[in-house]
Formats: structure tokens, C-alpha cells, sequence
């Protein structure tokens, strides 16, 4: 059985698809909504701590995956596949 291919975007977050001064996205907002309402995965990576991140999904009504901390973890895996972990840490606490 063929697999069907998915498109996952990862975008810098900070003074790329925010504004750097603003931090909104009303520019690019219904594009933004009209990739992921067709199933485009888009991953933002940003130097933003988890909880910045979890409170932008939620000033969005969004539920992105996201990588916090410019990289040390990445949040939301499962919503790329279900055999992926929901967070994986890549610094101590």
C-alpha cells in the first residue's frame, strides 16, 4: 500500500512569520490558516520558552507542533504521527 506523502513546513517564528515588533501574524494569518486547513503541517521554531509557545497556540486557536528554546525541545510530535512522542527535552531542567 502506498503511503500518502505529508508536507511539513518549519519556519523560524521570531521576525519571520511574526512580526518582529508585534509578535502577531496578521499578515500572513489566512494563509497561515488555509495551509493547515488543507493539511500542511507547519512547525515553528522560535528562541520563545514552551510556555510562550503554548500560549500562542491558544491566542491562535491553534495546536502546532513547535521547537522551544531554539531547539533545545520540541512539543506536539504526535500531532505529526501517532508514533511519535508528544515532547522530547534536549537539555536538562
Amino acid at each position: 500500500m502506498k503511503q500518502k506523502k505529508q508536507i511539513i513546513i518549519f519556519t523560524d517564528l521570531d521576525g519571520s512569520l511574526l512580526n518582529k515588533d508585534k509578535v502577531r501574524f496578521d499578515e500572513i494569518e489566512d494563509y497561515f490558516r488555509e495551509l493547515v486547513s488543507i493539511g500542511i503541517k507547519i512547525i515553528p521554531n522560535s528562541s520563545k520558552t514552551e510556555a510562550e509557545l503554548l500560549d500562542f497556540n491558544k491566542l491562535y486557536n491553534l495546536n502546532l507542533s513547535f521547537i522551544a528554546e531554539n531547539g533545545s525541545s520540541i512539543s506536539g510530535l504526535n500531532l505529526i504521527h501517532a508514533n511519535l512522542p508528544e515532547k522530547v527535552s534536549l537539555s536538562r531542567h
